[in-house]
């Protein structure tokens, strides 16, 4: 059972909803509110309220209202630093589906937002594309736009979509890839070099050179891959090596 079942008043509504946690659109508003309020967001670990905004967005995730999609991107930027707001809001957007896509897309290219929100939206559209196989060409084809023209400031965030578009098994997107790359605007701690990503699709069966340093001030900001060392990569979901027990994406390369 929803947690957000104990804030919405009781209605009528949803005693003959078909909806799995009984609540229908007529709520859409009320769990709207539930995810904007900061109060909520803000509460004490030890009180219940906390739970309010995840439970109510997860439920607007199963009534699938396009409603929620522009309440819910409004909120990346506050929450881009909530592990459960960074797992569980792309998976939302990809519940609500296509009507998702073209917001997501804008949010995706703002340089306004922060750069781990703007992950947030990339991920949004790669779940879409997971979740509904008639949007996969469309949500690939908008990460592919992005790194066509990429934020040269946020090398994090085009290595995010790189990893969204192997997630996707986008071998399409291998020439756009190959470009960022080429350019250094990839950060290569995420996933890897050139050959790291081509291996994930497929597309070679073996390296042709030694794996970079990651730790090195030269692979930070630069393309350049040093041939002194056989580090093995840390994978984009693998836990940080500092011990904290959190993925690396949301620990110490924050």
């Amino acid at each position: 059972m929803l947690f957000a079942w104990a804030w919405m008043p009781k209605t009528n509504s949803r005693k003959n909803s078909d909806s799995p946690n009984g609540l229908s659109d007529i709520d859409v508003p009320e769990l709207i509110n539930l995810v904007l309020n900061k109060d909520l967001q803000n509460a004490s670990g030890k009180s219940n309220d906390v739970w309010g905004p995840l439970h109510s967005w997860r439920a607007l995730g199963q009534i699938g209202s396009p409603d929620a999609v522009e309440p819910l991107l409004s909120m990346f930027d506050y929450l881009e630093n909530d592990d459960w707001a960074l797992e569980e809001l792309p998976i939302v957007m990809g519940m609500l589906g296509e009507a998702s896509l073209n917001a997501l897309s804008e949010y995706l290219r703002q340089a306004t937002h922060k750069e781990f929100a703007r992950a947030m939206a990339a991920d949004g559209i790669k779940e879409v594309a997971m979740k509904h196989s008639d949007s996969r060409e469309q949500s690939v084809s908008i990460l592919i736009d992005y790194l066509k023209e990429p934020d040269s400031e946020a090398r994090l965030l085009n290595a995010m979509v790189v990893s969204s578009l192997i997630d996707l098994d986008a071998k399409e997107a291998i020439g756009t890839i190959r470009g960022i790359y080429e350019a250094g605007l990839a950060d290569l701690v995420h996933c890897g070099d050139i050959e790291d990503v081509e291996l994930e699709l497929g597309l070679r069966e073996s390296r042709s050179t030694p794996r970079p340093d990651l730790f090195s001030p030269q692979t930070e900001y630069t393309p350049v891959i040093s041939h002194e060392s056989n580090k093995t990569k840390i994978g984009r979901n693998d836990q940080c090596p500092c011990g904290s027990g959190k993925k690396y994406k949301k620990c110490c390369l924050h």
